[in-house]
């Protein structure tokens, strides 16, 4: 496997987490409320935008990292602590 193919595998994967984080972010609304919906938005926003700082310049830009750690800060404070402290 040459480090080009690597790249587009990479970028690939980033791509389809942003497209799961995207339809988690569509069901999480109903069940969770719109907090829940808007911070998995945020991870798919930062996967899509992953993936295409893997395809142009081979890594992950550190906007992607703050905007998957922001989505999953926010979704630790809008779901998973709430229902720990029920």
């Amino acid at each position: 496997m040459t480090e080009t193919d690597e790249q587009e595998r990479r970028s690939r994967a980033h791509t389809f987490a942003g497209g799961a984080a995207s339809v988690i972010a569509i069901g999480a609304v109903p069940l969770f409320g719109w907090p829940a919906g808007l911070s998995m938005a945020l991870v798919a926003l930062g996967n899509f935008v992953a993936g295409s700082g893997m395809r142009t310049r081979a890594r992950v830009s550190p906007v992607a990292w703050v905007l998957m750690g922001a989505g999953v800060i926010a979704f630790v404070l809008a779901v998973i602590l709430p229902l720990v402290l029920r």
